[in-house]
């Protein structure tokens, strides 16, 4: 990358920037706390560059992974990724293949135990070392002929929680020292403040467990601070507390928005059509069978039916009694006489006379009449029926979104469509399962009866601290109020889990490991510049490689493979490449570039519809010229804006009206795109509001942003300009005459 001045100059731009006043708004980890304020050997901060030295922070990011995909053999095999990304560089460039760095690939087929890691670490940390402490000198860079001083160091280790405590060498997330960030006992998880872990203490142990000298000694530290030797020790700066930063990707979106739908809500097919748990009228605990009590398999079946029908709910009456009976007449006489004897209620006969079947059901049932009759609480209101299935589904067919917004599968929640990947529950979650759950437990909507309507309010408010969270922790910008808003939301998800759904455990690791996100956003800003997305991509690229399938063989081909594509891709984009060469690269592009999901015919400024026509009757009041180019879209900071013909997810835009940036945004359809005096308007009819005695129930959920308007349009078009737009938004019809407004900004 040094070869190329255009790199060198971003790479060095950056770190002079660092040292403005911290904006209010971090867009970049060079804006955000840590980087700001990471102190280099020489006591100043890193990032000042004396004497013109070249000073890089990395992203360190280590996974594990099939390298067979989703073939046959993905489930036994697994290598390991050590890769890094070179945080100078903007975000756009930042994750391109060439512009990454993968120092090793961890051969298969099986995970290095324990601390074996440490050896395949050891390389890459010796050469961080030297880079910190002596520096490295280039001869001759793009920028400077006579050449430069570097040093690098890694700002932050990114991964999912297992692969981010095996590089650390620290407990597992599902043991008793589950984090390395705090102190927090299972009771405080859930509660400020806690106490960061002491880098230094955690060294100091580290160290006496690498030295230890024997395995039963290090088995005792291990156990009492959770801490084995970790490679990255070796680094002078290294501090887990701050630089182990927690991966949203997996800890939001593949654990804990997946966990509560579809084990909190249980959004799946099979939950929705299994009938309603009936609540016991007492509880009452039965002695389990086991081997010895000598039942069949069928006989055990019949004892956990007898003791469920015991507990049941039953109406006041002796003739509920009388059917009870019945009912237990249809059970095995061994399981009849094994709950007869656990609950002490054996019938007698005079004589020694034989006992029958309907002697131990009138046993049972007499013991019944004399406990509870009705259910300890109200009726079970269940959540995930075939109704809110098919809203969900049916929301997600029928909303109308920009061409940017990922695809998910139309029939959310049957094991047809596989597995989701995080992005998907991010789609999913953000936009359409929101839209649908406040359409049928928000306010305003009927309910059969009072506590179902307070149980799903609690739920769907429930559910919305948690959309809450996961939209304000994607944001492209971070403030210290969107961190606090985030805490704020995260932590009354977390509490009120056991509080709502009494039969979810009251602690899960991940839970508590979001809580700490506030830590790391403070540090490094919006996730987007370390969050695990990119490094997923780039296995995805290696898993579709060709190579040899045998392991050992095929982690040197990979790696070998890669390096030549990134070397072919940086030559052919220095400013000294052979025109014949450089002819080509298009060709090159098209066939090796990652896709993006963006047609060519999106990445030009503007598409013509046609060559100069006459305005059309509508946009004459709106253009003085008698001819006008008319465009079918254009393309604004890589997002497509269409018209309504063409494209109507592109055309669906929230705008400020007149450039009145204090005023709220307001959405639109695009009608037409022209070019007016060499620049591109864009002709709107604004969507109407919804009359004021309508019961808007999204308005009550800020951050997810979206609002009930008419489904009609003023007849009337306004001219917006370009720097008016604030994005696109998502559409729901909700009825005929209303339509869901979900604005997507990032922003």
């Amino acid at each position: 990358m040094l070869s190329r001045p255009d790199l060198e100059r971003m790479m060095d731009d950056v770190c002079s920037r660092a040292t403005d006043p911290a904006p209010s708004f971090v867009d970049s980890v060079f804006e955000a706390e840590f980087l700001r304020t990471f102190k280099g050997p020489d006591g100043g901060l890193f990032l000042d560059r004396p004497d013109g030295e070249g000073r890089f922070v990395f992203a360190l990011n280590i996974d594990f992974y099939g390298p067979e995909g989703l073939s046959i053999h993905a489930s036994s095999a697994s290598c390991g990724l050590i890769s890094l990304a070179l945080l100078n560089l903007p975000p756009d460039i930042r994750y391109k293949p060439q512009n990454m760095y993968i120092a090793g690939i961890i051969p298969g087929p099986k995970e290095p135990p324990l601390e074996s890691l440490n050896h395949y670490l050891s390389p890459l940390v010796d050469d961080l070392v030297v880079s910190w402490e002596d520096g490295v000198r280039f001869s001759r860079t793009a920028c400077h002929p006579k050449g430069r001083l570097t040093r690098s160091a890694i700002a932050l280790n990114v991964s999912d929680l297992p692969a981010s405590h095996k590089a650390a060498s620290l407990a597992p997330v599902t043991a008793s020292h589950n984090l390395c960030i705090c102190n927090a006992e299972k009771a405080t998880l859930h509660t400020r403040p806690w106490h960061l872990r002491d880098p230094s203490t955690m060294k100091h142990h580290a160290e006496a467990w690498r030295d230890a000298s024997t395995q039963k000694e290090r088995d005792l530290i291990f156990k009492c601070y959770g801490v084995r030797w970790s490679e990255l020790w070796r680094l002078p700066y290294w501090d887990p507390t701050r630089q182990l930063v927690v991966d949203s990707m997996h800890a939001v979106l593949e654990l804990a928005v997946q966990h509560h739908c579809r084990h909190v809500l249980r959004l799946t097919t099979e939950a929705a059509s299994a009938a309603v748990l009936i609540q016991p009228a007492f509880n009452h605990t039965f002695r389990d069978v086991v081997d010895a009590d000598g039942l069949s398999k069928e006989e055990t079946k019949s004892v956990k039916h007898i003791q469920s029908s015991l507990i049941a709910p039953i109406e006041d009456g002796g003739e509920a009694i009388d059917l009870l009976r019945e009912q237990l007449l249809k059970r095995h006489l061994n399981s009849l006489r094994f709950v007869c004897g656990d609950l002490q209620c054996l019938p007698q006969k005079p004589g020694g006379t034989r006992l029958l079947k309907i002697d131990f059901c009138k046993a049972l049932a007499h013991w019944r009449s004399r406990m509870p009759r009705k259910p300890l609480t109200p009726d079970v209101v269940k959540l995930s029926t075939p109704a809110v299935m098919d809203r969900i589904r049916s929301v997600i067919q029928a909303t109308v979104t920009p061409s940017w917004v990922n695809s998910v599968p139309t029939y959310f929640g049957d094991p047809s469509h596989g597995t989701l990947k995080a992005d998907e529950w991010r789609t999913i979650f953000t936009i359409y399962l929101p839209i649908a759950l406040i359409s049928l437990w928000g306010a305003g909507t009927t309910h059969p009866s009072s506590h179902a309507a307070t149980r799903f309010r609690h739920v769907l408010d429930h559910t919305m601290a948690l959309v809450s969270a996961t939209i304000l922790v994607c944001k492209r910008t971070m403030t210290e109020r969107r961190i606090q808003l985030f805490f704020r939301y995260i932590s009354t998800y977390v509490r009120d889990i056991g509080v709502l759904y009494p039969d979810q455990p009251l602690y899960r690791p991940s839970h508590h490991v979001i809580l700490h996100l506030s830590h790391f956003l403070t540090l490094f800003g919006p996730v987007h510049s370390w969050w695990c997305f990119p490094f997923e991509r780039l296995i995805g690229q290696l898993q579709r490689m060709p190579s040899n399938h045998k392991s050992g063989e095929m982690e040197s081909t990979l790696l070998l493979a890669f390096i030549r594509g990134a070397k072919l891709r940086h030559w052919l984009g220095r400013p000294d490449c052979p025109n014949i060469l450089r002819s080509c690269k298009r060709l090159f592009d098209d066939i090796y570039a990652p896709s993006t999901g963006t047609s060519a015919a999106d990445s030009v400024p503007g598409e013509l519809a046609s060559g100069p026509s006459i305005v059309p009757d509508d946009l004459r009041g709106l253009v003085k010229a008698r001819s006008v180019v008319i465009r079918a879209r254009i393309t604004l900071d890589g997002v497509v804006y269409a018209r309504s013909s063409t494209h109507p997810g592109n055309s669906h835009i929230m705008y400020h009206p007149n450039g009145d940036f204090r005023s709220p945004a307001v959405p639109g359809i695009i009608k037409y795109i022209y070019e007016s005096e060499n620049r591109f308007c864009i002709a709107v009819r604004r969507r109407l509001p919804v009359h004021r005695d309508v019961i808007d129930p999204y308005r009550e959920y800020p951050e997810f942003g979206a609002q009930l308007y008419s489904s009609q349009c003023h007849p009337d078009l306004e001219v917006v300009e370009t720097g008016e737009l604030v994005g696109h938004y998502a559409a729901w019809q909700m009825n005929p005459d209303l339509v869901v407004v979900k604005p997507l900004s990032l922003d």
